[in-house]
């Protein structure tokens, strides 16, 4: 019951006739919260500590109970804002979100440095406050190392504060306030969610899996003419580069020898029998590995699988997934399908996959101000068949295949840098015809090719790209002098603006999607955001109504030049699924 002095830190333990945690936000101020993991003990306890200040007084709560957790959502219950490091993380933690306003540090580290990875709290707190901070305790063993944590909570408003000075300074705030942090509880529901998984049909799928893998280790040991390890990369390149004596030209070294990377083997596609074999292994090996294996061992007591969606990783703005990474699923490919097939509905229900058509084109159009683009997305034409038919001078009609198909690669492929060596190589087009068509294509898009050096001179001359809506990611390798890295620079610059806008929209797009639901009460559920797409579970009878409000919801987040269309399927599972008007 000792009052607490400015700066004191009190340490005590739950239960134990103490009183409730004193209502740190009454006074409408900035309160902090963490929570310290630990190994889960005899008891199956995972919190080692929970500590709440406002700066002044900090309390930690020695191995919190459910009830001490209760407790720490009343005391802040008036704050003007709750800062926490990893907000999402905390929500799990106690177990419901957090409401009111919330500031996370590792999402404002990760808009003022989305180019590195370095966002803990010690490295954040570093960086912003100058000087060094206490690492969280790894183990509790003593009382001092409970001060400590103390001492770590105890910064939390004063580095939210410098945090958002930051922001502000180089126009962050907007993105923060309106669509990172207000998608923190949409993405902690999404998690708890889930969605079901069917064993049985993963089961099967692993079975055929390992027969035709067996078939390619004995058909890749007969060209290789030796037994050796399919998985081992030094004996992969002593087969092929030293036994088979493949050509080595233009193949990148290691420090151990010549690469055996895929894209290393790809310049080799055409020079025996077993690249493409050894390729095919590779694919199929991973999915086994990846997914037919491990799948089933992270379904959790209620059938479902919980994905941990990340907000801080990809530097684009993109979110990623993991345990399990659903964002390497194979998308276009039979065997793609089959691990999709065994995401499925609850009984009664339905899954309803919501994508956005060729929204990353659609993007290049409006930064550029591409007039031809423009037009076909505005007219609704095929845009590949209408590239075509400008670069060959002939009839929409007339396109072929084979044009369609370079079409299509140079479009996407521009905002990769894609070259005419890539392009000869994806399409069969000669290198010469390759390049021919890239000089065509640019002539035709000067727009596209004028925003592509407009961004390059941007980021040398700034130090930084950003999308449509102010999301910035900085540039510095641009300035190294080291070709390598320059061009590397290059690529991110030119691609950034792209990917990220279109991730922007879609984290609004979730945003209108999830408010929508909880007004219109049709009881369905967001459950995964994979690229482009949105997966929802919806009671069968709701399926049309919801899937019309989806597409609306997501077809008028924005008003560009261009219209954004967004494509519905449905289905009981997810690779076995039907278009819906």
């Amino acid at each position: 019951k000792t009052k607490l002095t400015k700066g004191q830190i009190r340490v005590v333990r739950a239960g134990n006739g103490n009183p409730p945690l004193p209502p740190l936000g009454k006074g409408g101020g900035t309160v902090g919260i963490l929570l310290a993991q630990q190994t889960p003990d005899l008891f199956g306890h995972t919190l080692a500590a929970a500590g709440i200040t406002e700066g002044e007084q900090t309390i930690v709560v020695m191995n919190p109970s459910k009830e001490t957790l209760g407790q720490i959502q009343e005391a802040v219950v008036g704050a003007s804002l709750v800062v926490s490091h990893d907000v999402k993380s905390l929500m799990h933690q106690l177990g419901e979100p957090l409401t009111g306003s919330l500031f996370d540090t590792m999402i404002a580290s990760y808009l003022l440095h989305a180019g590195t990875r370095a966002h803990d709290l010690a490295a954040v707190a570093h960086s912003i406050l100058g000087s060094a901070i206490p690492e969280v305790p790894q183990a509790f063993a003593k009382g001092k190392d409970y001060e400590t944590f103390g001492q770590v909570v105890a910064i939390l408003p004063t580095l939210a504060h410098k945090m958002r000075e930051a922001m502000e300074k180089v126009g962050a705030t907007k993105v923060f306030d309106e669509i990172e942090m207000p998608l923190v509880p949409v993405l902690y529901r999404m998690e708890r969610e889930g969605i079901e998984l069917d064993r049985e049909s993963l089961a099967a799928f692993s079975n055929k899996l390992r027969v035709r893998i067996d078939e390619l280790t004995i058909n890749i040991t007969k060209a290789a003419g030796v037994s050796f390890n399919l998985n081992s990369p030094s004996q992969l390149a002593g087969v092929l580069f030293e036994t088979l004596k493949l050509p080595t030209k233009g193949i990148k070294k290691t420090k151990t020898g010549f690469s055996t990377a895929a894209s290393e083997l790809d310049k080799l596609w055409d020079a025996h029998p077993i690249i493409p074999l050894h390729s095919q292994y590779r694919e199929l090996a991973k999915l086994q590995s990846t997914y037919a294996e491990a799948l089933p061992k992270l379904v959790g007591k209620d059938g479902r699988v919980h994905t941990s969606f990340n907000q801080t990783v990809a530097a684009t703005g993109r979110l990623s997934s993991s345990d399990p990474n659903l964002q390497n699923i194979p998308i276009k490919t039979e065997l793609g399908r089959e691990i999709r097939k065994a995401f499925v509905a609850s009984r009664g229900k339905r899954l309803l996959a919501a994508d956005y058509s060729q929204i990353e084109l659609r993007v290049v159009a409006v930064l550029a101000h591409d007039q031809p683009f423009i037009r076909a997305f505005q007219e609704g034409a095929d845009v590949h068949t209408r590239t075509a038919s400008e670069v060959w001078e002939v009839a929409e009609t007339d396109v072929t295949k084979q044009q369609r198909r370079a079409a299509k690669a140079i479009n996407f492929g521009i905002i990769y840098g894609m070259g005419p060596r890539s392009l000869s190589r994806s399409t069969g087009l000669s290198f010469e015809e390759a390049k021919q068509f890239i000089d065509r294509y640019f002539e035709i898009h000067h727009a596209v090719r004028d925003f592509l050096d407009a961004t390059k001179i941007k980021a040398r001359t700034d130090g930084y790209v950003e999308t449509f809506f102010g999301r910035r990611r900085y540039l510095p390798e641009i300035q190294s002098g080291i070709p390598m890295l320059v061009a590397a620079a290059e690529r991110m610059a030119i691609n950034m603006p792209v990917q990220g806008t279109a991730a922007d929209i879609m984290k609004m797009a979730m945003l209108r999607v999830d408010g929508w639901l909880a007004k219109a009460g049709w009881g369905a559920k967001i459950l995964l955001q994979v690229h482009d797409e949105l997966v929802l579970e919806v009671d069968t009878e709701a399926v049309e109504a919801v899937a019309r409000g989806v597409r609306e919801m997501m077809e008028s987040v924005v008003s560009f030049e261009v219209p954004l269309v967004v494509d519905v399927e449905v289905g009981k599972n997810w690779g076995e699924m039907e278009s819906i008007k």
